[in-house]
């Protein structure tokens, strides 16, 4: 037994040998290609991590710090009462999985959705984390919502989420919906938007789209816009100054367009490098992110926008953690923070 417990403390060394290998590879790798480049990869990663890692209670109070700047109004019974503690916005879509749309840790205090009373506690307006945008599921919205009928009033999940298959939810479809860049457009999500909604306000908005053109129209502007006529019918009509308007738009964007592209290739980006807008790029969820092109990002990020409005944009994506959670555990990321001071 006891050459038995011998061999297997062998093993176990040799494991933690060999992970603490990994580890410093891994760690390495990030270094290289995000941490070291100065100013802007630390902002970075830390937003990565903030918004997509599995973080622990305990990192939570590290990472979740967007915090709810307007006075906390509650109200019991009619009398409005001032809450002195600070709270939070939940941005991290495993902590919402694990923790739910409201909770605390350490008596702070961490909500999905604020109600924002008026003095008089009679009317309120909600205000929602960034985390609409990077839910999964449409039911997640809804327990967020008291009935389905006020997601209407979640304007953002449908201008931003690119994560949802709205083609399976005609239903709720909306304006909003038309908004959205890098939902996955084809023709029959117009026709179901264009089904629902009992007016063309939305119709104004696709013609602003840059994603809904990128996707079908990037190679024959015109062509679309027959399509989308043909599509609204002879109940509106299309104006030649707005199709003419239209047609110039995209024309003079040029390459610019491929930014929004649900096919853009790394060879794309890296040959065209100068002509796209790498902030787009940081939004589009179909670009194939590797520690090469996020290096590629990091540099023509610095050179593009000014210190002051690092942490203002560069928010990282779901795309971009991809191609950095394979190589992130708690060790590697405690060896971080001791390094970079996160």
């Amino acid at each position: 037994m006891k050459q038995l417990q011998i061999n297997i403390d062998e093993i176990q060394n040799l494991k933690d040998g060999a992970q603490l290998q990994v580890n410093m590879a891994c760690l390495a790798l990030l270094r290289h290609y995000i941490l070291d480049e100065y100013g802007v990869g630390v902002i970075l990663f830390r937003n990565l991590i903030r918004k997509y890692y599995p973080l622990s209670d305990e990192q939570i109070l590290k990472y979740e710090n967007v915090i709810y700047k307007e006075i906390h109004r509650t109200v019991d019974n009619g009398k409005v009462t001032i809450d002195p503690h600070e709270w939070y916005y939940i941005t991290n879509y495993n902590v919402f999985r694990r923790k739910g749309k409201e909770f605390s840790v350490e008596n702070k205090l961490y909500k999905l959705r604020h109600k924002c009373f008026s003095t008089t506690g009679k009317t309120y307006r909600s205000t929602y984390s960034s985390l609409v945008s990077e839910m999964l599921h449409l039911n997640e919205l809804f327990s967020v919502f008291e009935t389905r009928e006020c997601c209407r009033d979640a304007h953002s999940f449908f201008t931003s989420n690119y994560n949802v298959d709205f083609h399976s939810v005609p239903q709720i479809c909306c304006a909003s919906l038309a908004k959205n860049e890098f939902t996955k457009w084809d023709w029959d999500l117009v026709r179901n938007i264009k089904n629902v909604e009992s007016s063309f306000c939305w119709l104004e908005n696709l013609l602003d789209n840059n994603g809904f053109f990128a996707q079908l129209a990037i190679e024959n502007i015109t062509k679309t816009l027959t399509q989308l006529q043909n599509v609204v019918g002879t109940e509106y009509l299309i104006t030649q100054d707005v199709w003419n308007s239209v047609v110039e738009k995209y024309e003079k964007m040029g390459i610019g367009l491929y930014a929004y592209s649900n096919s853009i290739s790394k060879e794309f980006i890296i040959e065209h490098q100068n002509e796209l807008d790498w902030l787009v790029l940081q939004r589009n969820p179909y670009v194939q992110w590797d520690l090469e092109l996020i290096n590629l990002f990091l540099k023509k990020y610095v050179k593009s926008i000014p210190g002051s409005e690092w942490d203002k944009h560069l928010d990282g994506s779901r795309a971009i953690y991809s191609a950095v959670k394979d190589l992130l555990n708690d060790s590697i990321l405690r060896d971080i923070e001791k390094l970079y001071e996160l």
